[in-house]
């Protein structure tokens, strides 16, 4: 028997040696926000040493290879945040701030155009605010139903109805 074939410490070859090995892989949705899965991905690489366990799993993570032409192609989130690539939040949204901002303008000044529009419209017509409106409703009341004598009304006269 050669030595070291059933011993608790085997006999290490002197050159290296192509062997069969597990690689474990974390899978992502390509319909995942980019933004998401960039974020993931810094956790665990901010956190790789927390995330090893003592019977060295997860001990060796390594970043996924980023090239187009990869075996497995990495999530544009993870090769974003591996290539240092990571977009801000104004970066990420700053187009959509912009039309936007565009929009609520646009919609502000027709809304403005069109208040103006409905003002000098009431002004034209001699349309007022409900006071006004209430006191002509008393005044032709009065002219249809005179007041009697029993009723103590005092007539003043004002510039307006002189």
């Amino acid at each position: 028997m050669a030595t070291g074939m059933l011993s608790v410490s085997p006999a290490v070859p002197q050159e290296d040696l192509d062997t069969i090995g597990q690689e474990w892989l974390l899978v992502a949705q390509s319909r995942l926000p980019t933004a998401t899965v960039a974020d993931l991905a810094r956790i665990i690489y901010e956190n790789k040493t927390e995330l090893a366990l003592p019977d060295g799993f997860a001990s060796r993570i390594e970043p996924a290879a980023t090239d187009k032409d990869a075996f497995i192609v990495a999530h544009p989130g993870a090769a974003e945040y591996i290539n240092d690539e990571s977009k801000s939040f104004i970066e990420r949204y700053s187009e959509l701030i912009y039309v936007g901002l565009a929009a609520l303008s646009i919609i502000g000044s027709i809304f403005i155009a069109i208040n103006r529009r409905a003002r000098r419209i009431a002004g034209r017509t001699g349309s007022c605010p409900a006071q006004r409106d209430e006191i002509g409703l008393r005044r032709e009341h009065l002219k249809r139903h005179p007041p009697s004598q029993d009723d103590k009304v005092v007539a003043v006269k004002t510039a307006q109805s002189a």
